[in-house]
């Protein structure tokens, strides 16, 4: 008498092959999720540094406030990015979108968040720490442009690595 159906062997090797290319799928999904983040932030970026600009035509100066001030210059010279705590920046990012509201309440209702839930870093140039006649590096030398200003999110490692090559950082001035 013969039975139809599969054996323990057989269905054991379809189970692996089925394992065998799931594993090779979730890491290229997550590939593309990366890069759908880094698009997204990307995005968001220059919907920021648009409202900036935007508030630049409108009031003649980049968004800046007391408190800002307070946050980068706490002394007479302004302080590396990279020394900022997380309370120091959220206090600069809510108030770059109460400046921002302003020109546009429709984007800039909440607080502004990358797609891995750090909030965005913003800096107006007048707070850069620099050294005259240094190598431009984004964080030792003067911006070319004396009326601009930096908008950068710490990236999917979520470290902040301002100005290192090896960066993930996105910010206004990269090309990722």
């Amino acid at each position: 008498m013969r039975r139809s159906g599969f054996t323990l062997m057989e269905l054991l090797v379809v189970i692996g092959i089925i394992m065998v290319l799931l594993g090779m799928l979730f890491p290229a999904i997550r590939l593309i999720q990366v890069q759908a983040q880094k698009a997204k932030c990307k995005t968001l970026i220059m919907q920021v540094v648009a409202a900036c600009d935007h508030y630049r035509n409108l009031n003649g100066a980049h968004p800046d406030s007391p408190t800002m001030k307070g946050v980068f210059m706490p002394g007479a010279t302004p302080v590396a990015a990279t020394t900022l705590t997380t309370a120091q920046w959220e206090t600069v990012a809510t108030e770059l979108v109460t400046r921002l509201r302003s020109v546009d309440r429709e984007h800039f209702g909440g607080p502004l968040e990358d797609p891995w839930k750090k909030v965005l870093r913003y800096r107006p140039v007048q707070y850069y720490p620099y050294t005259a006649g240094a190598p431009e590096v984004i964080d030792a030398d003067p911006p070319r442009n004396p009326d601009s200003f930096q908008v950068w999110s710490t990236g999917p490692n979520l470290k902040d690595e301002f100005g290192k090559d090896s960066s993930d950082d996105i910010g206004n001035w990269t090309k990722k």
